[in-house]
């Protein structure tokens, strides 16, 4: 799969996009291990610098873990936990993680 450098959405972002659609539709399973870097820049037709901004962009959204030199994995689904609000509002939110 390619990214479309035409578009106006950073190819970082759309790499990311990619990703997360095979995470959140379960084509990457909770303790899949990700293609690593050089696979990945091959795949989407990039380099490898925006293939660690899309890293770094699923991390910090908690999808996936990153050991250094040992590569990435796709992070189990964290419990939701639905908090009521006044009246018929109600939001949903992970709980913050241990490390």
């Amino acid at each position: 799969m390619q990214v479309d450098p035409q578009s106006f959405t950073p190819l970082y972002r759309q790499v990311a996009d990619f990703l997360r659609a095979q995470i959140e539709e379960g084509r990457l399973g909770p303790g899949e291990k990700l293609k690593n870097e050089d696979l990945l820049a091959e795949e989407y037709g990039t380099g490898k610098a925006t293939i660690r901004q899309a890293l770094r962009l699923l991390r910090t959204e908690g999808l996936i873990d990153t050991e250094n030199r040992r590569g990435s994995w796709v992070r189990p689904r964290p419990e939701l936990t639905v908090v009521s609000l006044r009246g018929r509002a109600q939001i949903t939110t992970r709980m913050p993680t241990a490390l």
